[in-house]
């Protein structure tokens, strides 16, 4: 009896399933809908990264989401060569290097983001966005020797 009640349930739903008007334009508009990547804001300046990339970050530490982070809005090659502030990190050396700045508005939103994830200052954040790029410059010059 009680697959019998089954049975008849699924047939009403097949009977009052809307028809579709047009049935392959109907498709193309669900094709469209799926490829269409949807974004994330990190912060009030507007910078956006995808869905699917923002949850692949790996939220263990403030340190591993940051390098994350920083990785999905910058390529390698900009964090090796830039840096938060003019000076690089050399500075004990006589002959410092002035490296150009990261994009002002991507750096500070992705400071709100991950000081809103995990409750750290402004500064904490500031210094593993500095390490990251010093440890890519590192790593890219590793690969170029």
């Amino acid at each position: 009896l009680k697959r019998h009640d089954e049975v008849e349930d699924y047939k009403k739903q097949r009977i009052e399933a809307p028809i579709p008007q047009n049935p392959e334009n109907d498709l193309q508009a669900i094709a469209i809908e799926e490829e269409a990547p949807r974004e994330i804001t990190l912060g009030p300046s507007g910078t956006t990264v995808k869905e699917n990339d923002f949850e692949r970050i790996q939220w263990f530490s403030a340190a591993l989401a940051t390098r994350n982070l920083l990785t999905l809005l910058f390529d390698e090659e900009t964090l090796a060569t830039h840096t938060i502030n003019r000076l690089s990190h050399t500075f004990h050396l006589q002959d410092r290097v002035l490296k150009p700045t990261l994009d002002f508005e991507k750096v500070s939103d992705a400071i709100y983001c991950i000081q809103r994830r995990f409750g750290c200052s402004e500064m904490e954040v500031r210094e593993l966005i500095i390490m990251t790029c010093s440890n890519m410059a590192r790593t890219l010059q590793s690969r170029r020797i």
